[in-house]
């Protein structure tokens, strides 16, 4: 959520958050098609289903990429939140030393079962939510005509955009894997839809708000949008708000 716009910009610049809106909306679909694969399975995961549908080697091996696609991932999210800590919080500190150290807290969390990481989830959720608040403030120097003219760029203006928003709007995939340990499962999906709504109106507002307080120009050039805007945000008690932001982000 720190540095999407500086990428989907690059397509349909400022028609991009169009694509953004249309791939969370589209992620909809995926949910849905989900659940009706998971409905299919005799215990409830796409494991159990590759064997299930495919037999018991090849189902292995699809199991294999499965659990190589999602290790892919969680690698790629350990990644963008190291590069904030490294470039932002610890410059000197060495990666190695960043990357046990998460990799033990996520390990430790893991070992405390599926209650303990829905918790952390739900106040994950919860707790950077509080951010939505810090909008106040960059909406004061907003230029709205940088949203202008809409509905200007062509398709594949709009398929680039697109593809940079894919990122973004993972996690949905993991029902796969912890679906059979949730309560009532069969009546999960539409919170689900609901979480994914909160995602797509979130990631919108976020990038609505970039684009007004940026230009163009800047937006190309800038690494991380939204913190750049954390940076406005002044207290009295408070010099570097920028540094709650990202623990509160994290």
């Amino acid at each position: 959520m720190l540095n999407f716009q500086s990428k989907i910009i690059k397509g349909a610049e400022q028609d991009a958050w169009i694509s953004v809106l249309l791939v969370g909306i589209s992620i909809h679909l995926i949910i849905w098609l989900l659940y009706f694969l998971l409905k299919k399975s005799n215990n409830g995961d796409i494991m159990s289903l590759h064997q299930q549908i495919f037999g018991r080697w090849l189902g292995n091996i699809l199991n294999i990429f499965f659990y190589g696609y999602m290790l892919l991932i969680v690698a790629s999210i350990i990644r963008s939140y190291l590069s904030v800590l490294i470039t932002w919080v610890f410059p000197n500190t060495p990666i190695w030393f960043l990357s046990l150290t998460m990799i033990f807290v996520i390990s430790y969390l893991v070992v405390g079962g599926f209650r303990v990481i829905t918790g952390i989830c739900f106040w994950g959720m919860l707790i950077p939510s509080l951010l939505l608040l810090t909008v106040y403030f960059p909406l004061q120097y907003a230029y709205w005509t940088n949203l202008l003219p809409v509905f200007n760029h062509s398709l594949s203006d709009y398929l680039v955009s697109a593809k940079e928003s894919i990122f973004m709007y993972s996690g949905p995939e993991f029902l796969l894997i912890y679906f059979p340990f949730i309560k009532n499962n069969q009546n999960s999906q539409k919170w689900a839809h609901i979480s994914q709504m909160y995602t797509t109106i979130l990631y919108l507002v976020v990038t609505i708000i970039s684009f007004v307080y940026f230009s163009h120009g800047q937006l190309e050039h800038v690494t991380w949008p939204t913190l750049m805007m954390s940076k406005i945000i002044r207290f009295p008690f408070i010099e570097r708000f920028e540094y709650i932001f990202i623990f509160l982000w994290l």
